[in-house]
């Protein structure tokens, strides 16, 4: 039963197992090398695209504290200015002096001749800065004496009228108690309901005492360009300022919450809260503004009276683009080789198997008796070496067949003459042949014709059952020691 389960077995292909060996060898290294290979170069690329990330926010958190800097820089100058200072002082006694209310005496005579000429120094100062929207002088009451567009306040009280809650009118009462410049942070300012921030730096008289303040109305427009320039080519990295409310402080092109809304939820890893600050320069991953996954990080920024965070981010997708299209070419490479490797292996192995499957047709034919088969193969490897050893063990058996006809052919030759032989002796004499003991082992017709006995009677008997009484005992005692001794018998 075994046997025939494992004849009727269905026979494994030599050369599939070839091909398979040859590919398992050659492949199994090239697969395990190239996958090594793209997740190192993976893992550099996803690193460097993180250190250009945070390399970018260093930058861009460097320009936006510079700008910061050169912005006081230039109010605190303007607010020393000895133009700045004189204007003030005379609006504060031309107010004073008039006894009228705020309001009325920002458009009187009195207030329009003293205010006629402005002093060269603020007109230069706001044509040169594009930032600027107004100029703002008040005492320390809080009472705005002068607007340069007359639309920020002027001619009330920052403290007592309809600007009391807003960030411009703490960040300025912080100035005239302190003594020190002040940023509002940015808020929405009627009656334009746009986006504005104010600098506040303190004006002093000649003595070094406090007048009231000089405040700067401003909008962060250029900040907004640096940080995501509008070019052809669309930045990778998307940067915008968050406050600490957590809440926009600039535009950003196709997010889903407008400035000073609602807080962010998207860069949430990178705001926290005060139970959880995140670590200046961490990297994240997050959904971005748009929803989609990203890579981030953040900067601090310390502003006068408050801070921001400068948040710079990067499409996963994009951040790893270098390494995905390793990984495709790494894939089209290992694609390619499996086919070359594979046409190669196939070649080699029908190479290698051909010449066994003519072995093994020849081997078949020969068992169904045709020795006449040869096989050819020309190769001077080991399997030729088989080849010429099969041809020359076929050579040798139709040799030793061919003897073996012959010495059969004399055999039967023999036989016959023996035959004939025996015939003759059958019919002329009785022949029987015993052992040495004297038993009866052949017996020829004659001798049971003359006997009366049959050959089945005769074998394995003893002469003496042929005795009549004729011959005395020494005569067979003589017949028995001449058969004895391997002598004939007469």
């Amino acid at each position: 039963m075994r046997r025939r389960s494992k004849e009727t077995a269905k026979p494994i292909s030599l050369g599939r197992n070839l091909v398979l060996c040859f590919l398992l060898l050659s492949l199994l290294p090239l697969i395990i090398f190239s996958w090594t290979s793209y997740e190192q170069a993976k893992n550099g690329l996803s690193e460097a695209a993180r250190n250009n990330l945070e390399e970018r926010a260093s930058l861009s958190a460097q320009f936006v504290r510079n700008w910061f800097d050169y912005r006081i820089m230039d109010v605190n100058n303007q607010a020393q200015n000895p133009s700045t200072r004189a204007l003030l002082e005379t609006l504060i006694i031309g107010f004073q002096q008039s006894k009228k209310p705020l309001s009325e005496y920002v458009s009187s005579d009195d207030w329009a001749k003293r205010t006629h000429q402005i002093p060269n120094s603020l007109a230069l100062f706001s044509r040169n800065y594009d930032y600027i929207y107004d100029l703002i002088l008040m005492d320390m009451q809080g009472n705005i004496l002068f607007s340069l567009t007359g639309n920020a306040g002027f001619g009330i009280n920052l403290f007592n009228g309809p600007l009391a809650n807003t960030r411009f009118a703490a960040s300025a009462r912080s100035t005239l108690v302190s003594g020190k410049t002040t940023f509002s942070d940015l808020e929405k300012y009627t009656p334009e309901d746009d986006v504005y921030g104010f600098f506040n730096s303190p004006v002093l008289d000649e003595s070094g005492e406090k007048l009231g303040a000089f405040s700067v109305m401003f909008h962060i427009d250029r900040i907004e360009n640096a940080l995501n320039p509008q070019t052809k080519k669309t930045s990778t990295v998307t940067q915008y300022l968050v406050g600490e409310d957590g809440k926009l402080r600039m535009s950003i092109a196709n997010a889903q919450t407008k400035p000073l809304e609602s807080p962010l939820k998207a860069a949430y890893p990178l705001i926290g809260n005060k139970q959880n600050t995140p670590r200046d320069d961490a990297i994240f991953s997050y959904d971005g503004l748009n929803g989609q996954p990203v890579i981030g990080t953040f900067r601090t920024i310390q502003l006068p009276g408050t801070s921001w965070r400068l948040i710079s981010e990067i499409h996963e997708r994009e951040a790893l683009a270098s390494a995905h299209r390793l990984g495709k070419t790494t894939l089209i490479s290992v694609l390619i080789t499996i086919c070359i490797v594979t046409f190669v292996a196939f070649f080699q192995s029908r190479h290698i198997v051909r010449p066994i499957v003519t072995l093994l047709k020849a081997s078949k034919k020969v068992a169904r008796g045709d020795i006449k088969q040869r096989v050819e193969i020309d190769s001077n490897n080991e399997i030729g070496e088989l080849a010429e050893s099969f041809n020359h063990m076929l050579e040798t058996r139709q040799q030793y067949e061919a003897e073996l006809k012959q010495v059969a052919a004399q055999a039967e030759l023999a036989y016959k003459e023996l035959t004939d032989q025996k015939h003759a002796l059958d019919q002329h004499a009785i022949v029987a042949i015993t052992n040495v003991k004297g038993d009866i082992t052949f017996v020829n017709e004659k001798f049971c014709e003359i006997s009366g006995y049959t050959q089945r009677e005769l074998l394995g008997q003893n002469h003496r059952m042929l005795n009549s009484g004729y011959h005395d005992t020494a005569f067979f005692k003589a017949m028995y020691r001449t058969i004895s001794n391997g002598g004939v018998w007469h």
